[in-house]
């Protein structure tokens, strides 16, 4: 498949951001893809400070999450949101 962005949630709050975290490190451990996680909005200053507090950088910010026709790579809607 190649490279799969695995998103939260479309408000990047922490659960979202964690969410997004976790399940791309799954998947990267589990085949061969390239997975990211990543973001579609803004962190919020909690979420920046509690990354910051674990040595984490935030996840990659995407510009667009629209899937793509072929087979988009897309995982996400970790709440149902996307």
């Amino acid at each position: 498949m190649g490279k799969i962005y695995v998103i939260g949630d479309v408000n990047p709050d922490m659960d979202a951001i964690a969410s997004a975290m976790g399940y791309a490190w799954l998947l990267d451990n589990q085949n061969d893809d390239e997975v990211v996680p990543t973001r579609v909005g803004p962190i919020n200053l909690q979420t920046s400070w509690a990354l910051d507090r674990v040595g984490l950088e935030p996840p990659e910010l995407l510009a667009d999450a629209s899937p793509v026709a072929g087979g988009s790579g897309f995982v996400g809607g970790v709440n149902g949101d996307l």
